[in-house]
């Protein structure tokens, strides 16, 4: 059993960061970080394909990239999943666009 964190700072702001945090054993394992930033991502964990499938709970946000130092307005919900087994995330709606727009602040 483990708690999947994915997205997120401390500061509030979306990241592509993902960790495993084993529950029998108290360790966190670090994950490749995923495609899309996320906040506030929800979770399933497949055990017949060894994946963890991850969406944005909320569709439409203005997220700040301290990076860049730019708002990014996302409006799609992005499904991604991580094989476990070949450590590696895979953008499940690849045939959309990125849907991100510069906005002005």
């Amino acid at each position: 059993r483990f708690i999947c964190i994915l997205g997120g700072d401390k500061f509030g702001d979306a990241s592509k960061k993902a960790e495993l945090f084993a529950l029998n054993c108290k360790k966190s394992v670090i994950l490749k970080d995923m495609e899309i930033e996320r906040d506030r991502a929800l979770s399933l964990y497949n055990n017949n394909l060894h994946k963890i499938f991850v969406v944005d709970a909320l569709k439409e946000k203005k997220r700040y990239y301290r990076n860049e130092g730019k708002y990014y307005w996302s409006n799609n919900r992005y499904l991604e999943s991580y094989d476990i087994n070949k450590d590696k995330w895979m953008n499940i709606n690849s045939k959309q666009s990125k849907g991100y727009s510069e906005t002005k602040s």
